[in-house]
């Protein structure tokens, strides 16, 4: 296994340099080539676990997040903060309900089916535009809202999935306790993530370690203690690690350029191992009877209802049509 994995690895280095020659995010060949390897493909690992896999990516998101927060400045978190949020409640919702419409009139799908599959997908994935942001130059104020709305975008995507469902089960959801609920999760997400960025630089400097490498692990044993904490008390654990990182990376603290210089090492194995894992719990042969509807989705939240949530959600603050 570790020789396969090895053979996995090395295969994802080299295909980066292919990636930055097609254009393309690196992350399409690392899902390509964990599928290839697949029990669909050449069959040498079979792994079908979803629960494992949530877990492990759950480690890996915690990781990327907060070397995310870590490198996002001061001052473009106050510009970009406004339509981050707007863009990960109101934005999410549009989109649902963007999707669920087109999908059912161009589609034929049934409603109930097309605003469940509109819920589930109308979030933007955290480690896929942390990835692509990793090697493009976007301008920095439209790629710092980028990354804070997806870091947050979670709780309104479950809470959107959640009431669907119940509503298709014809169990009434009270709106106060959703509202409730979300308010609870970014607000206490948030505050944890402060509480724990602010604390941590003061018990860094105070605490004398032997070797930069244990600096290190002070970190990486706050980032996820951040996000267990928030998840103990519901909160949203992946906004309690990005906010941890932000307020860690805009301190002062013994050994900071070695501590940043590690992280950014182990997130871009996190990267690359997560969509290696990702495209090993695909099975192609599965995909095959509803790959039509599958493409047709994906070019109406791509081309229809993810860009007409964007405009709507960023009508009010200064950003180029581009």
């Amino acid at each position: 296994m570790l020789l396969i994995l090895a053979a996995l690895l090395l295969l994802a280095t080299f295909s980066t340099k292919i990636a930055a020659r097609l254009g393309i995010p690196g992350l399409v060949l690392f899902l390509a080539l964990g599928m290839i390897f697949g029990s669909d493909g050449l069959n040498i690992v079979h792994f079908d676990d979803t629960l494992l896999a949530q877990q492990i990516s759950a480690a890996f998101m915690i990781i990327i997040l907060f070397e995310g927060g870590f490198n996002t400045k001061k001052h473009l978190l106050h510009i970009a903060f406004k339509p981050a949020f707007s863009l990960a409640t109101a934005g999410v919702i549009v989109t649902a309900v963007a999707l669920a419409l087109f999908s059912h009139l161009i589609i034929g799908l049934d409603l109930y089916a097309s605003f469940l599959i509109g819920a589930i997908i109308s979030s933007t994935d955290a480690a896929a535009i942390f990835a692509i942001l990793r090697d493009k130059n976007v301008q920095p104020k439209a790629a710092a809202t980028l990354e804070i709305e997806s870091a947050s975008n979670d709780p309104m995507a479950i809470i959107l999935t959640i009431t669907v469902i119940n509503f298709i089960q014809g169990i009434l959801t009270n709106p106060l306790s959703i509202i409730a609920s979300l308010a609870w999760q970014i607000v206490i997400g948030i505050l944890i993530g402060y509480l724990i960025g602010k604390l941590g630089p003061y018990l860094i400097n105070k605490i004398r370690l032997d070797t930069g490498g244990f600096y290190f692990l002070l970190v990486l044993s706050l980032c996820f203690f951040s996000y267990g904490l928030a998840e103990e008390l519901q909160a949203n654990g992946f906004l309690a690690v990005f906010f941890t990182g932000f307020y860690l990376g805009n301190a002062e603290f013994v050994y900071k350029q070695g501590v940043s210089r590690s992280m950014e090492d182990t997130s871009t194995v996190c990267h690359v191992m997560l969509f290696l894992m990702l495209g090993l719990l695909v099975f192609p042969s599965e995909l095959l009877v509803f790959w039509k509807q599958g493409v047709l989705i994906a070019l109406i939240l791509t081309f229809l209802a993810r860009p007409i949530a964007v405009f709507l959600c960023t009508l009010f603050w200064k950003y180029t049509v581009k």
